[in-house]
C-alpha cells in the first residue's frame, strides 16, 4: 500500500489509496447529477392557462379545466374548414386581410368576430338553439349532424390525407354550418369533423419509436409553452421596438407599440414557475398533481411526453383579437435568436409538442412535475412546421 502524507490538522484518519480515489471520483459526479435533477424537479411550476381550439386555424377559447385523451384536448382541432371543391385545408393566411364582418351580432346566421379568427362558441351557436359557451357543450354532435353519406376521404392537411364528415345542421331548413361559413368568407367551403381513420404521429429524434395519433393538428396532439418564454419574446421585442443595436428590425423599430399575447402562438397548456424561459425544451416527460381541499396533493396524473420543439411559421403575426397581420412581429424577432432546432436551423421555435399518455382532466393551478429531463445536448427535434 502506498503511504501518503497526512495533513497537519488530521490525525488517525486513513487516506484512501489510488483505487479509492477513483471510486470517489466516479461517485461525486453522480451525487451532483442526482442533486441537480432533484433540485430542478422540485421547482414549483403550475398550469396557468388552458386553450382549446375546436376548429383548426380558428381562434381558441380559454378554459379553467378541460378533458384530454392521448389525441390531445377533447375537441381540440376536431373540426377543419376546407375548400368545397378541392377539400384542401383553409387557414387564416388565405383569407383577405381586409375581410371584416358587417352582418351584426346575430350568431345564428352570421359571425361576430373579425377576419378568420371567430370564437368557436359563436360558430357552435349557429347550429342549434341551446348550444352556449364551448365549455358547456358536452359533445359536439349535440350541435352538428353527420352521416356516412357525408363522409369524405380526401381531406388534405398539408402533406397528409385523411377523412372527415361534412357537418350538417340539426334544424330542418336551417342554415347549415358550411353555408354560414361560406356566406361569411364569401367563398364555398365545408366544415368538416374528423372521421375514424387514424392519423399516426411521426417519430422524432428524441422518440424514434413514438406511438400515438392526432386529429386535425398539424403534427402532434398538444402544444406546451411557458409564461417565461413569452416574457422573453416580449423583452426581445421591446429591444427591437427601441432600435437597440443588434435587435433593430425595419418596420418594428420606432413603430411597434402593441402587446404580444400568448394566444398568437395557439398553445394548449401554458405553464409558469420553472424560473427561466424555454425550460420546457429541457423536459422530456412531465406529469401533474392537483391540490385538494385538504391541502394535500393528489397522486400524479396526466403523464405527457414532450417530443419536439415547435418550429413556427408566420401565422403568429396575426393579432387574434383583430385578425390584423403584422409583417414582422413576432416572426422576425424570434428568427434573430430562436433558430435553435438542428432539424430546422432556419426556422424559429416557440413551445414544445407533446403527446399525452393517458386520459383525464387538466386544471389551471395544477402543479407540473418533471419526471425526466432531455439528455444534455439532445433537445427534441421537430419534424413538421406548425402552420395553424
Amino acid at each position: 500500500m502506498v503511504s501518503w502524507p497526512t495533513p497537519p490538522l488530521i490525525r488517525n484518519v486513513r487516506i484512501p489509496t489510488h483505487p479509492e480515489y477513483a471510486l470517489i471520483g466516479l461517485f461525486i459526479p453522480l451525487l451532483v447529477y442526482f442533486w441537480r435533477q432533484r433540485s430542478r424537479s422540485t421547482v414549483s411550476t403550475i398550469i396557468t392557462r388552458i386553450f382549446v381550439h375546436p376548429i383548426k386555424s380558428c381562434r381558441g377559447t380559454s378554459v379553467p379545466a378541460w378533458e384530454y385523451t392521448p389525441e390531445g384536448l377533447k375537441h381540440d382541432r376536431t373540426f377543419v374548414i376546407v375548400d368545397k371543391n378541392t377539400h384542401k385545408t383553409i387557414t387564416a393566411r388565405e383569407i383577405p386581410k381586409n375581410r371584416r364582418d358587417s352582418q351584426g351580432t346575430d350568431t345564428r346566421n352570421s359571425f361576430s368576430k373579425r377576419n378568420y379568427y371567430w370564437r368557436c362558441k359563436d360558430i357552435l351557436g349557429t347550429s342549434r338553439r341551446g348550444c352556449q359557451e364551448l365549455d358547456k357543450v358536452s359533445e359536439h354532435n349535440n350541435c352538428f349532424s353527420y352521416s356516412d353519406e357525408s363522409r369524405l376521404d380526401d381531406i388534405q392537411i398539408w402533406s397528409h390525407t385523411t377523412d372527415g364528415y361534412i357537418c350538417e345542421s340539426l334544424e330542418q331548413g336551417g342554415l347549415d354550418p358550411s353555408g354560414a361559413l361560406s356566406k361569411y368568407l364569401e367563398r364555398d367551403v365545408l366544415l368538416i369533423r374528423k372521421g375514424p381513420t387514424t392519423r399516426h404521429l411521426k417519430p422524432t429524434a428524441a422518440f424514434p419509436a413514438l406511438q400515438g395519433s392526432a386529429v386535425f393538428q398539424d403534427g402532434y396532439p398538444i402544444l406546451v409553452a411557458s409564461e417565461e418564454s413569452l416574457v422573453d419574446v416580449q423583452t426581445k421585442l421591446s429591444l427591437s421596438a427601441a432600435g437597440v443595436e443588434g435587435w433593430k428590425i425595419n418596420g418594428v423599430a420606432g413603430e411597434w407599440t402593441g402587446e404580444l399575447v400568448m394566444e398568437r402562438f395557439r398553445p394548449n397548456v401554458v405553464v409558469e414557475g420553472a424560473g427561466k424561459p424555454y425550460a420546457e425544451e429541457e423536459w422530456e416527460e412531465i406529469s401533474f398533481t392537483t391540490t385538494e381541499r385538504s391541502g394535500r396533493a393528489s397522486s400524479e396524473y396526466g403523464r405527457m411526453l414532450l417530443v419536439s420543439r415547435c418550429t413556427r411559421c408566420q401565422l403568429p403575426n396575426i393579432e387574434p383579437s383583430t385578425g390584423i397581420q403584422h409583417k414582422h412581429v413576432p416572426y422576425k424577432v424570434l428568427a434573430k435568436y430562436r433558430r435553435v432546432d438542428p432539424a430546422r436551423p432556419y426556422t424559429p421555435c416557440f413551445g414544445v409538442n407533446a403527446v399525452p399518455q393517458e386520459s383525464g382532466v387538466y386544471r389551471v393551478g395544477d402543479t407540473v412535475h418533471v419526471r425526466r429531463f432531455a439528455a444534455a445536448g439532445k433537445l427534441p427535434e421537430k419534424e413538421v412546421i406548425v402552420k395553424n
